[in-house]
């Protein structure tokens, strides 16, 4: 028989229990470091809570556009507070919808992020005042989150340049995807290996042609890659050169290149957005297209079309841009800025042949036109093209041209007054 305690020993002994058990709870709550403390506290905030509800910013490029502008769109998902690196890796690659209210007008246009930045091109819109709302999406992680509104206004475009290219210079009016074209996602591959293929209507991202007779027609191009967004590689086929036709191409205000390299007929694009316009190697056709508000960032070496130091010959690469025609275009060497880049258009120091550069508007650069500036060039020919001093008193920095003085000249003049422009 076990031996009773005293009253008074008893309630000691629960005493000293009870301080022993509140110290430890003390000290359990305090052992663990902070790192571990802010941990805990963010992982009860992953799924729902101030941390998982991230800032949407919305900033329109230009505003206002005109009814031949499609307005951009820059959207940028930010934290609140600090993220998990779960949470930090879903803004990184979550979706975006940017919707555009207006009289009789409710249009959504949705894109990915990259690197927690994404850059919405509007569709065409009629005169009139819209407002415009880009909303996160949301994801297992993250919670669904929405900007404030802007008011975008569209206006009439200038009447300076404005018609058809037969009669006028190209421009936003005249170029890229009709108004009205309803333009879906593409779904298909990225890489393009069927013949013939036809492409019509659709929004797309940087795209490879492998096969002959393609044709991209009535669509938008864009992608932020930093490499070439449409690539027609010297070598990579033969026969029926890749069609591209009544298109929009940008690479998303960053460094790259909207068209290259061979093969390729080019007819009423909009090219914006990109280091250079056109990189082309050999047998490239450029008509009625209008290349302006390119990428002049740090380190770049802005171009509306550059012909590249060599083509295929079948078995290696050779010297220099073979069969090149630009015909009818407006090519401005310059950023969106107005700052001056290299050129509008550039060639190789020596040894391009069988190249025509006519019925043009150019302006911008160093200079406007670098012909073979080190040497000489065979069957280059400059006719008939303008020279505008829209950016520059002498069209570029230094002048219109460099290099042209031994090709064969006719008909160019400077684009305001016709008067006749010396190249040299």
């Amino acid at each position: 028989m076990t031996p009773r305690m005293p009253p008074a020993a008893s309630l000691t002994v629960l005493a000293l229990l009870l301080a022993a058990l509140l110290a430890g709870s003390t000290q359990g709550a305090t052992s663990a470091p902070p790192s571990q403390l802010a941990s805990r506290a963010l992982d009860e905030t992953s799924v729902t809570g101030p941390a998982s509800t991230p800032k949407v910013a919305l900033t329109l490029k230009k505003n206002p556009v005109t009814t031949a502008h499609r307005a951009r769109v820059k959207v940028v998902v930010s934290p609140r507070t600090s993220l998990s690196a779960v949470q930090a890796q879903s803004l990184r690659s979550g979706r975006v919808k940017v919707g555009v209210r207006g009289p009789g007008v409710h249009r959504k246009v949705y894109a990915r992020l990259d690197g927690r930045r994404a850059l919405v091109v509007l569709p065409k819109l009629a005169e009139g005042a819209y407002r415009v709302r880009a909303t996160f999406l949301g994801n297992q992680v993250m919670e669904r989150s929405r900007s404030r509104a802007m008011t975008l206004r569209v206006g009439a475009p200038p009447v300076d340049d404005v018609g058809p290219p037969a009669t006028g210079f190209p421009n936003e009016t005249n170029t890229g995807v009709p108004t009205g074209t309803n333009l879906t996602p593409y779904a298909g591959s990225s890489t393009i290996t069927t013949a013939n293929t036809v492409i019509d209507g659709k929004t797309l991202g940087c795209i490879r042609v492998n096969a002959p007779g393609v044709v991209i027609r009535n669509s938008h191009v864009s992608c932020g890659s930093g490499g070439v967004v449409v690539g027609s590689y010297d070598g990579d086929y033969s026969g029926t050169p890749l069609l591209l036709e009544d298109v929009e191409i940008d690479c998303q205000d960053g460094p790259g290149t909207a068209v290259g390299d061979a093969l390729v007929t080019v007819r009423r694009a909009n090219i914006h957005g990109c280091e250079n316009g056109f990189d082309v190697n050999q047998s490239v056709t450029v008509e009625d297209s209008y290349i302006h508000d390119l990428w002049n960032g740090s380190g770049s070496h802005l171009d509306g079309i550059q012909l590249a130091g060599g083509h295929w010959n079948g078995s290696d690469f050779v010297c220099c841009a073979l069969n090149i025609t630009i015909r009818h275009n407006t090519i401005y060497g310059v950023g969106a800025d107005g700052s001056l880049g290299t050129s509008a258009i550039i060639s190789n120091p020596r040894g391009d042949a069988n190249i025509l550069i006519e019925n043009n508007l150019l302006a911008g650069g160093a200079v406007a036109l670098y012909c073979a500036y080190e040497g000489t060039a065979t069957n280059y020919r400059v006719i008939n093209n303008r020279f505008s001093r829209k950016f520059s008193s002498k069209v570029g920095a230094y002048g219109p041209s460099e290099g042209c003085a031994d090709e064969t000249l006719s008909g160019n003049v400077y684009h305001e007054s016709g008067a006749p422009v010396h190249l040299r």
